[in-house]
C-alpha cells in the first residue's frame, strides 16, 4: 500500500529531461503510464466507450459543425446500438428505466406545450 501523504517527485525540467538516456526516458515513461494506469477504474473506461460511441454517432448523423459530409446512417445505426447494449449491460438502462419511465412518470399535453 501507498502512503497517500507522500510528496509527489517534482516535474523534471526540459534541460533534465534532455540529459536522460532513452533508456532513462524509457524507464520514466513506462513509470508514468504504471502510475496512470493504476489510477483507471475499468467503469471509467466503459463510460468513456459510450461519450466516444455518442460523439462519433453524431458526427455520423451530421450534426456536429462541419460534419455534413461525414452522415453514414449505418455507421450512426451500429453507434447507437452499441451504446444501447453497454447501458443494458451495465445496469445503467435499467436503473434510468426505473427513474424515468414509472407508472409515476406521466406527462400532459400542457407539458409539452
Amino acid at each position: 500500500m501507498t502512503d497517500q501523504n507522500a510528496e509527489a517527485p517534482r516535474p523534471m525540467t526540459e534541460e533534465e529531461l534532455q540529459n536522460l538516456s532513452e533508456e532513462e526516458l524509457q524507464q520514466l515513461y513506462m513509470e508514468q503510464y504504471n502510475a496512470e494506469m493504476k489510477q483507471i477504474r475499468v467503469e471509467d473506461m466503459v463510460m468513456q466507450t459510450i461519450v466516444t460511441l455518442i460523439n462519433l454517432g453524431g458526427r455520423r448523423a451530421g450534426l456536429a459543425p462541419e460534419t455534413e459530409d461525414e452522415r453514414d446512417p449505418a455507421q450512426l445505426q451500429l453507434a447507437i446500438n452499441a451504446a444501447m447494449a453497454e447501458l443494458r449491460a451495465n445496469g445503467t438502462m435499467e436503473t434510468l428505466a426505473a427513474k424515468y419511465f414509472t407508472d409515476a412518470f406521466t406527462i400532459t399535453y400542457e407539458d409539452l406545450e
